[in-house]
């Protein structure tokens, strides 16, 4: 499943050129991280070596949350569609659905997903998009999870691997 782990740190400093001018700073953004979580995910058609259409769906929770005094975790679903994905490999685009607890105010993420597999066969999915309505909106949005492989063969052959699970976390720049 597509879980998102963040490794991110950011700084903002505006300096003003002109030698007479007082220096102005800007506040620094906040980032709430969330993690770890678990999720999992149904690919359908199921994934095999071949890169090919295919439709994603899934769900999961993240937390505990800190950045956001308000809030402690996080559920969500999304689905997402790729025109080559694979067991090792692609890229797709969608939707993720948050829902932020215990506010219960909802996030809607529209992202793009890369994955990949690691030197030492993991495979990871990194998430990047900007949360385009509800809590957060206009918020920078970035994950990593990193899935269970698939049994040995199972990507070999048909009907391949229809579903996975995974851990991660995910960063909101606020």
């Amino acid at each position: 499943m597509h879980r998102f782990a963040v490794l991110s740190s950011l700084s903002a400093i505006i300096v003003s050129f002109s030698p007479q001018a007082p220096v102005a700073h800007a506040a620094l953004p906040t980032l709430m991280f969330c993690g770890p979580g678990s999720g999992s995910s149904e690919f359908t058609p199921g994934l095999t070596t071949t890169p090919r259409p295919t439709r994603i769906t899934g769900s999961g929770d993240l937390g505990p949350c800190v950045g956001d005094d308000r809030v402690t975790g996080a559920t969500f679903t999304f689905h997402a569609t790729s025109p080559a994905f694979s067991c090792t490999a692609g890229d797709a685009e969608g939707t993720i659905e948050i829902t932020w607890a215990p506010v219960g105010e909802t996030s809607t993420v529209d992202y793009v997903v890369n994955r990949s597999v690691r030197p030492d066969d993991q495979m990871v999915s990194i998430t990047k998009g900007t949360i385009s309505q509800g809590r957060y909106a206009g918020a920078a949005f970035t994950g990593e999870s990193v899935i269970v492989p698939p049994p040995p063969g199972a990507c070999l052959a048909e009907p391949g691997v229809p579903n996975a699970v995974g851990t991660g976390a995910a960063v909101v720049i606020l």
